[in-house]
């Protein structure tokens, strides 16, 4: 069984069920599943046919598919694979006693970590090759590999509406981009809201405060959030930042 975390994502995928024909979900990093259950019966209240598209090749992940049958979701889609920005195979890295926490970014070298390959595509492909119509919430959780999965969908950002949800660790990015310059870049395309770990403080975040966000966040004691992101051309955008308070 599983329990809803916190929603404070969910009046974002309501209003992308109220704007749009055809809404896909994609969990990126769904570990055991519980955020794509959650996303899957939300769907199933709007009497919407729920399109979730779960994806993470770790330990956790394989038990995901049990728990979609198990709690009656077995149309939810898994996808053995990680998404990058590359098209083909990426190194795995995990800590044993930890199967929750794979990632293919910053490898940690102890006695207790090991790494293999596992394939991995671009979300661009994957919605291509599956014939994927329609727009796209967007939930990230992959222990800092949001710059890759991000860069992988340069075309479905463009193409369609994406909005959703993403976890944003500094620590985790600085090995590949200045988390200041990816909290910009977001912003730059994005309206981007602090959603905190527990998803229940809001703040509207904005280019000039980055750098004094980042320099928060390293000293704060979870050293990481959840941020959520939708375009400003949004359907009914104003009606979101009034439900949203900003």
């Amino acid at each position: 069984t599983w329990t809803a975390p916190h929603q404070s994502d969910l009046p974002l995928l309501a209003h992308l069920l109220d704007k749009f024909d055809d809404v896909n979900v994609v969990d990126v990093g769904c570990s055991y599943g519980l955020t794509s259950l959650q996303y899957a019966r939300f769907l199933d209240s709007f009497g919407v046919q729920p399109k979730v598209f779960a994806f993470d090749p770790g330990k956790a992940g394989r038990l995901a598919p049990l728990n979609f049958v198990n709690n009656g979701y077995a149309d939810i889609q898994f996808n053995d694979c990680a998404v990058s920005d590359v098209n083909g195979h990426v190194l795995m890295y995990l800590e044993h006693g930890h199967g929750e926490n794979n990632r293919i970014i910053n490898r940690r070298s102890t006695p207790f970590s090991r790494s293999w390959p596992v394939k991995s595509v671009t979300l661009d492909r994957f919605l291509d090759e599956h014939d994927v119509a329609g727009d796209v919430f967007l939930k990230i959780d992959t222990q800092g590999a949001e710059f890759e999965v991000l860069n992988g969908a340069l075309r479905t950002r463009q193409e369609r509406c994406v909005a959703g949800v993403l976890e944003f660790s500094p620590w985790s990015l600085k090995s590949r981009i200045d988390p200041v310059d990816f909290l910009k870049s977001l912003i730059d395309e994005f309206i981007v809201i602090h959603i905190g770990v527990l998803r229940d403080q809001l703040r509207l975040l904005d280019p000039q405060g980055c750098a004094e966000y980042v320099a928060e966040l390293r000293s704060s004691p979870k050293n990481y959030t959840d941020l959520l992101f939708f375009p400003p051309s949004l359907p009914g955008v104003e009606r979101l930042r009034t439900i949203y308070g900003i």
